[in-house]
């Protein structure tokens, strides 16, 4: 008589590390998009203050566009390498998380800044 086959199919070892990476892979996207969104958020705030010169405050519009770009491009990155849905979670995560403390001032003028150190 032939031994029965086995109902259960077996499954490489390695795929399981697989899967590990591309979790470990998700919470690094996860963590630069949220330093960006930090960034975002900081010079958002910073860009209207009155200490602000009108050719810095211009330099940080420019860098905000640059930065939304980022951030937005990165969000479909993660949506190639995870899928529509996995992206837009993790964007809304993202968005719901990353608070920037009220207290934080903008950069002091390069001038008062090498008086510091």
């Amino acid at each position: 008589m032939s031994s029965p086959t086995p109902a259960v199919v077996l499954i490489d070892p390695d795929s399981r590390y697989a899967y590990d990476d591309a979790e470990a892979l998700l919470a690094g996207s996860t963590d630069q998009l949220a330093r960006l969104r930090f960034t975002i958020i900081l010079v958002a705030r910073w860009e209207p203050s009155s200490g602000v010169t009108s050719k810095r405050r211009k330099e940080m519009r420019t860098e905000l566009t640059r930065l939304g770009g980022l951030y937005l491009g990165m969000v479909e990155e993660l949506a190639m390498a995870y899928g529509a849905h996995q992206a837009l979670m993790t964007r809304n995560y993202v968005e719901r998380t990353v608070c920037v403390p009220k207290g934080m001032l903008p950069p002091a003028s390069p001038a008062r800044h090498a008086t510091l150190f």
